[in-house]
């Protein structure tokens, strides 16, 4: 007795069609942290109200960012460059970083730059509330192994930070 095992509805769609033999009844949905069902419920009376102040950009990360694999000290240091040139300010960037498994990491280093105005390392949720927070912030970090990509929501546009080693 064996199971398929695919990431998500439209995977096991594909891979019932390419695999005919195997019948519906041994496909098996293990979602990686994606479920359309999620997001429509977290709609359900969601509020749409800006999570910063008027004027204020707000960006969040929720979820786990590895030192090794997912690491925002570029990004902290490219924040950090452009408050010390007067580019950002608290009053218009806020970013929370929800989660991130390495507070006790990235807290000293926020501070360090004096970005702990700017940036807000905050505790684990209930998934719900972390999908609602996310569907009411401007734009979502998404941080993977060589770089970090802002992805505002309301205007078509994404901005890539690489690390030092990729710039030289």
């Amino acid at each position: 007795m064996f199971q398929s095992c695919v990431p998500d509805k439209t995977n096991q769609g594909h891979f019932a069609k390419r695999y005919p033999e195997i019948p519906n009844s041994k496909w098996v949905v293990i979602e990686n942290g994606y479920d359309e069902d999620n997001f429509l419920d977290a709609e359900t009376g969601l509020e749409l109200l800006p999570l910063g102040n008027q004027d204020q950009l707000t960006l969040i990360h929720s979820g786990t960012l590895y030192p090794e694999e997912r690491d925002p000290r570029a990004f902290f240091q490219a924040l950090s460059n452009l408050k010390v040139a007067g580019e950002i300010s608290a009053e218009k960037l806020q970013i929370v970083l929800r989660a991130t498994g390495s507070d006790a990491l990235y807290q000293p280093k926020l501070i360090a730059l004096n970005l702990q105005d700017i940036v807000r390392l905050e505790p684990v949720i209930a998934y719900r509330d972390a999908l609602r927070e996310m569907l009411r912030a401007d734009g979502l970090l998404l941080f993977q192994e060589a770089y970090a990509i802002i992805r505002c929501q309301q205007k078509s546009m994404s901005i890539f930070v690489l690390p030092d080693r990729f710039l030289h």
